[in-house]
């Protein structure tokens, strides 16, 4: 009987053991299957920038050149899990898009592609670029980590799983590699970035200006920092202003009078703060002949937030 009795007792603790140890890894949150990027997971062609104290040092760059999320991702199929944590973390219905924010990795030991770039959402890894434009991205997502940045851009996401199993489709906003980064740095001092938009403004002038743009004008499209002055035009008798545009503290060009109108109320508040109007920009031919164009926003565009974040 005392024998009968012993095991009874064994076998109610070793139940509220067990339990007891699933009661603790159901309150434990579960890891995503990527973690956080960090410098093992980049590129090992570069060196790692670090603080002071050795921890890895990344700051996020927006990448230019593409507002729009539509250059395909691929390997969706590979992770399946990744969406449904996703949407399970963000509380969304399958079959519902979402927009976010992509990072671009620049992978270091992938067996399969050497010059793999991984696109983690919130994360968690959803996908690569497709190996035939990742090699041609890879020099200059590896030189933004040189400079301790790593590179975010617009992300869409669509995933479903209505016959049991998660399936997806994820684009990111991606121009051409010479677009995505200016070929400059932005002008030192105290300076406000009018907002990009989805339209372009042409300058004018430029032809007078080869020896500026010649450093930039490399055939292809090349983006570029430059900075918003309001002048009197040259030679105007009626005191008329234009927006003169420099690369590099150098004049390049100018907007139109009538192209300037959009502009001037907002480059002249940031002015009259002492501050410096930048905004971004892009050269596009060669020594003998180069166009500039500006992708900014119209003053009338901008939204009561952003006016009074930057110019109150």
């Amino acid at each position: 009987m005392e024998i009968v009795v012993g095991l009874i007792i064994v076998a109610i603790v070793l139940f509220w053991l067990a339990s007891r140890s699933s009661h603790r890894r159901k309150q434990e949150p579960s890891m995503p299957s990527t973690p956080t990027p960090v410098a093992s997971d980049i590129s090992e062609s570069v060196p790692t920038p670090v603080d002071a104290h050795g921890t890895v040092a990344l700051r996020t760059f927006e990448l230019w050149g593409s507002h729009r999320p539509d250059f395909e991702v691929v390997g969706e199929a590979y992770r399946r899990d990744a969406f449904r944590k996703i949407y399970k973390k963000w509380s969304l219905a399958p079959g519902q898009e979402f927009y976010g924010e992509a990072v671009l990795i620049p992978e270091r030991g992938n067996v399969h592609d050497a010059s793999a770039v991984r696109v983690d959402v919130d994360d968690i890894a959803v996908g690569y670029l497709p190996r035939e434009d990742a090699s041609r991205y890879r020099p200059t997502l590896d030189n933004l980590f040189e400079r301790g940045r790593v590179a975010v851009t617009r992300v869409r996401v669509w995933a479903t799983n209505a016959d049991g199993t998660w399936r997806a489709r994820v684009t990111i906003a991606l121009g051409d590699p010479s677009e995505i980064v200016p070929a400059n740095e932005p002008p030192g001092g105290d300076i406000v970035e009018i907002p990009p938009s989805s339209r372009t403004v042409q300058v004018t002038g430029e032809e007078h200006h080869t020896d500026v743009l010649a450093p930039y004008a490399r055939g292809a499209r090349t983006s570029v920092w430059v900075s918003l002055h309001g002048i009197e035009k040259p030679g105007s008798r009626n005191g008329q202003r234009v927006v003169e545009v420099r690369i590099d503290g150098q004049r390049c060009g100018a907007l139109s009078p009538v192209t300037s109108t959009d502009l001037l109320p907002v480059i002249d508040r940031i002015e009259a703060s002492g501050k410096l109007a930048v905004a971004r920009a892009s050269v596009r031919g060669n020594s003998l002949k180069a166009d500039v164009c500006l992708d900014v926003m119209k003053a009338g565009d901008l939204n009561e937030e952003w006016i009074a974040d930057n110019l109150n």
